[in-house]
Parts: structure tokens; sequence; C-alpha cells
């Protein structure tokens, strides 16, 4: 994906600046907001059955009920099948790797967000840990960002966050607040008595 994407457009910092060009370089050029649409659906009843494939069946008939929805021609549900994104084997469907799924569940829940705490809100919950990364990223409101990176418990995210990968208002934050608790444990240091009997 790296290597595909900074070729067409160097100066990305974030795997979601990577994935969003990937994905949109893959999908049917007529019709990419639908075929993206149809993609977030698929990482939402994968997320909800707790799998990461789907038989071909379920895939087909979940895909030409969507393009029924949104009015779009029934030909996309081969065409999107047929991406990069997908793999199609042993009669199941799935995307071709976790990151993929991972990014398209990240999108699926920030389309259905009712806002940065309903957002920070799920976010806490075990199974989307993973998709932090992939939301943080997509906010430029400092509070927002605080909000999400607060819901977060997996240590090793903000080793990534401190390395660049959640984007630099999410480095900014975390090191502000960094700041913060070291120039408070600094203050305290005045407080501390020690005695030795």
């Amino acid at each position: 994906v790296a290597g595909r994407c900074h070729a067409s457009r160097p100066g990305i910092t974030t795997r979601v600046e990577l994935y969003d060009l990937y994905v949109r370089d893959a999908v049917p050029k007529d019709y990419p907001a639908i075929s993206l649409g149809l993609l977030r659906g698929l990482a939402a009843i994968m997320n909800e059955q707790i799998t990461t494939v789907l038989s071909l069946d379920e895939y087909e008939r979940h895909a030409s009920e969507y393009l029924t929805q949104v009015d779009a021609p029934e030909r996309l549900v081969d065409e999107i099948r047929r991406t990069r994104l997908l793999e199609v084997a042993g009669g199941g469907i799935g995307f071709e790797h976790d990151f993929l799924y991972a990014y398209f569940l990240a999108e699926h829940l920030r389309w259905q967000a009712r806002g940065t705490a309903w957002l920070a809100e799920e976010l806490q919950k075990p199974r989307y840990q993973a998709i932090a990364e992939f939301l943080v990223c997509r906010n430029d409101d400092p509070t927002a960002v605080r909000a999400l990176l607060a819901a977060v418990t997996e240590p090793d995210f903000f080793i990534g966050v401190r390395e660049g990968h959640a984007g630099p208002l999410a480095e900014q934050v975390v090191m502000e607040d960094c700041h913060t608790l070291i120039r408070a444990a600094t203050e305290d240091l005045a407080s501390i008595a020690v005695s030795i009997e």
C-alpha cells in the first residue's frame, strides 16, 4: 500500500492518508462514494458477526440491497468484488488485509457518529481499540482529539502517536498533556517531605 501511494503523492505521513489514496484508486471510478459506502457496510456486518470473512452469498445480498437503496447499477456488485480491496477464497470474501478492514470499520463508525462524545464512548470498547489511529487522524479539533485519545487504553498506541502515526495534532496533544503531567509532578516535589529515623 505504502509503495503504491507514495509514488503518486509524496509527503503522506499517516496510514489514513495512505489508505484514502489506495482505496480511491481501487474502487470503480464512476461510483467511488457508493463503492466506499458499500465497503463500510461490509466492515460493519463483519464487525457485528465478529468475523473477517463473509460468504459470497451474503456479500452479494448485502451489496445488491445497498445498491438498490442508493439507486446504483447492479454491475457494481461484481466490480467491487473484483477490486484489489477484497479477496475471494473458498466461497468466502474478506478484505485484502486486516488494516483495510480496520480502515473501513473506522470509516463506518465515523459516518455513524453522533458527535465526539459518542465516538469516544464507542472507542472505549475493546473491539474498537485497534482502529483508534484511523479515528484520531480524522479530527482537526484539539478538544475532540483529546477526548478520543482519553478513550484509548492500549499503551502501545501512544508510542505510535508519539512517532506521528496518528497525525501531527494528536502528537501535539499528547506532548502537551505529557508536559502538563511532568510540570504537575515537578511542582509536587516541593511538598514531599522525607524523614529518616
